[in-house]
């Protein structure tokens, strides 16, 4: 945990909302806004319990499968990725939100990758958004249509996805996805994200670079068990210099974050 409390690998994005008119005391809806209100003033063991309330004492309440959501996003900042996992799919075989399905997948793919299963992880980004130039090339055809991504979930998926290559030693490949990215993000119309969302997913995407690029120096700089003052003088210059970027993406991080 950080210190403000956050898993140190939190980036999920904020959490799905329901729209509703002024709710009704007592009502689900008031009870909806009131675990969400925890959520996003980051108290996330009170949200995670409230939400839990929710779904036990509200079945069938408008925003019911936003707060299965909702919950997952609690559990995997509060680094229980595998029971995030475990609701994320069971929401998955329920829901007919194409939208929500989207943002669930994105995070099932955060939340398998945590729990120690690149693998699965890596497929499950392909299910939102595949490669289909590949797929073509190789002579296969979708049957159904994947759904129409916004510009904020294709930043997501390409930042996770290159987290998730850089854990198998798919360097090329990891920096590939975080550079389209980086990307989406220069190249966003004007407007189209707002100021606070940029911020965060600039943040997400330095962070997820930061990562990438520790793996990367770890394994190109490599040394033995024991060396001598020059030997460790050359480390030393040759470990920095690969990892000199890092400095300007921390500050990109702990600017995000005030």
């Amino acid at each position: 945990l950080d210190i403000e409390g956050r898993h140190e690998n939190e980036t999920s994005p904020p959490p799905q909302k329901l729209t509703t008119t002024r709710p009704r005391e007592g009502s689900p809806e008031s009870r909806f806004a009131r675990a969400l209100k925890e959520q996003n003033d980051g108290a996330f063991v009170k949200a995670a319990g409230l939400w839990q309330k929710f779904l036990e004492d509200d079945v069938g309440a408008p925003g019911y499968d936003r707060a299965i959501y909702n919950r997952a996003v609690c559990l995997f900042t509060l680094g229980r990725s595998a029971d995030a996992a475990a609701l994320l799919k069971n929401l998955l075989t329920q829901s007919g939100d194409a939208e929500l399905a989207a943002d669930c997948r994105i995070l099932l793919a955060e939340s398998l990758l945590s729990s120690g299963l690149p693998d699965e992880a890596l497929a499950t980004t392909f299910e939102v958004l595949p490669n289909l130039a590949a797929e073509k090339e190789v002579g296969l055809s979708r049957v159904t249509r994947t759904p129409r991504l916004s510009l904020i979930q294709k930043v997501r998926l390409y930042t996770i996805r290159g987290r998730i290559y850089s854990s198998l030693a798919r360097d090329t490949e990891a920096h590939g996805s975080l550079e389209k990215a980086q990307l989406l993000l220069l190249h966003a119309p004007r407007g189209e994200i707002k100021t606070k969302d940029f911020q965060f997913l600039t943040a997400n995407y330095a962070w997820r670079q930061l990562e990438v690029l520790a793996l990367t120096c770890q394994s190109r700089v490599g040394h033995p068990e024991r060396l001598s003052e020059g030997e460790f003088l050359a480390y030393a210059d040759a470990y920095y210099g690969c990892a000199l970027p890092a400095r300007k993406l921390y500050c990109t991080v702990l600017a995000a974050r005030n």
